[in-house]
């Protein structure tokens, strides 16, 4: 028989090893936690529901949004039959990077204020909204909103500006720039962008790759360095030299009464004289 100090004394609960109870009372404590388990699972079930209904509506509600832009984007697109000019004061910039197949013309003035070149987009009311033109760091960048390839784009963007150090096309851009009257530039063109220029420079640092056409027959260069491929195409006027370093089937022809002309080819590149 056990003593009253027996019965309060604490032992090891079968069920949790590392919790102690009360002889006297450890039926009571099991059976109590039990309950307490059973109330949980109860309330777990009750939310389950009710937590899955949430969980749908949160999906709904994203196809919903995403419906919702797509609708949006589509509209955006749908040409209004309005043509409008729109005159944009971008601020100073010297380099160009156009994209999204835009259509970008550029006029070089050597007394444009470089400090208010001004941007036009001319087109359908709704076409010249989608047309992103700013400066960020030097660089003028023209883009699209929500850029589409099943829809032909009824806006063209004009520049008048001094002569920039550098322009880039890429994504099917269509951009012409006269009027160069000396100093060096550059140029990158890509992705089946195509670039004509006309005027005179100093020394024209030329790259292009992946199926980008550069059209530079009418730009009289001292010197040229030109690097292509991966399918770009180069033609060029050289009047002092000319090196070119051209690989995976890009090609250049050349014209001019160039002093030095040489290339380094590779992997199916083509280096010639321009032919009539």
């Amino acid at each position: 028989m056990s003593s009253d100090a027996d019965a309060t004394a604490p032992c090891v609960c079968p069920t949790h090893p590392t919790r102690t109870v009360r002889k006297g009372s450890s039926l009571r404590t099991i059976a109590g936690s039990l309950r307490a388990g059973r109330m949980l699972l109860l309330v777990a079930l009750a939310l389950a529901p009710s937590t899955l209904t949430a969980g749908c509506r949160t999906v709904g509600t994203i196809e919903e949004s995403q419906a919702t832009q797509s609708a949006q984007r589509e509209a955006a697109w749908q040409p209004v039959g309005r043509e409008v000019e729109e005159s944009r004061a971008v601020g100073g910039f010297s380099t160009i990077y156009a994209t999204d197949g835009l259509s970008v013309t550029l006029r070089v003035e050597a007394n444009a204020d470089p400090a208010g070149p001004v941007v036009r987009v001319v087109g359908d009311e709704a076409h010249v909204a989608l047309v992103r033109s700013e400066v960020n760091g030097g660089q003028l960048y023209l883009g699209l909103e929500a850029p589409r390839r099943d829809i032909p784009l009824d806006a063209v963007v004009h520049i008048v500006a001094g002569a920039p150090d550098e322009i880039s096309v890429a994504g099917d851009v269509r951009m012409s720039a006269t009027g160069f009257l000396g100093g060096d530039m550059a140029v990158d063109v890509s992705s089946v962008a195509e670039l004509r220029l006309a005027g005179w420079v100093g020394e024209l640092v030329a790259d292009v790759s992946s199926g980008g056409a550069l059209q530079a027959l009418d730009l009289e260069a001292e010197a040229i360095v030109l690097d292509g491929r991966s399918g770009g195409q180069a033609k060029v006027h050289a009047r002092t030299s000319l090196v070119a370093d051209l690989s995976s089937g890009a090609s250049a022809c050349y014209e001019g009464a160039v002093a030095s002309a040489s290339a380094d080819t590779s992997s199916g590149a083509s280096f010639e004289r321009c032919r009539e």
